[in-house]
């Protein structure tokens, strides 16, 4: 809704596979999903030649912080993260 707050963390491991988090809760991994047929780890293979990151919200929604990290977040640094900023959002 309008108005509200919430937080998605997408983490992607050392071996490509992906988990998602929603406020800090982990509702999603794809450890056993078989759609892909394969995990892809994130190497670029040209540095030269990469897509920047593109953050899109529908509808013109509002993005209010956004973090990249060079390394896989653990869930629990996830959910302090969360802790810590949900009184100030």
């Amino acid at each position: 809704a309008p108005d509200q707050w919430h937080q998605l963390v997408v983490v992607k491991d050392a071996a490509g596979f992906q988990s998602f988090y929603v406020n800090g809760v982990r509702v999603h991994s794809d450890h056993e999903a078989a759609a892909g047929g394969r995990a892809w780890p994130f190497q670029e293979a040209d540095p030269a030649n990469t897509e920047p990151v593109r953050l899109a919200l529908p509808l013109g929604g509002r993005i209010g912080e956004a973090w990249i990290y060079p390394r896989e977040l653990t869930g629990e640094e996830i959910r302090r993260d969360f802790t810590a900023k949900r009184t100030r959002y």
